[in-house]
């Protein structure tokens, strides 16, 4: 999910939020890991994650 903000002709904003279904629901933000199914029931929790840019063009 993101946000765009153009300030100007030349300038925008960005903020971006990664993995975020987490924040909604626990079961949401695993992911099975692992190529065999030795392991049953194991998964890795992926972090939540924010980026922000500043897109400036010349």
């Amino acid at each position: 999910m993101g946000l765009e903000y153009q300030y100007s002709a030349n300038t925008t904003f960005r903020l971006d939020a990664y993995n975020i279904l987490g924040w909604f629901d626990k079961d949401l933000g695993k992911r099975k890991f692992g190529f065999t199914n030795d392991f049953p029931g194991m998964y890795r929790i992926q972090p939540a994650a924010l980026g922000f840019q500043v897109i400036h063009t010349f």
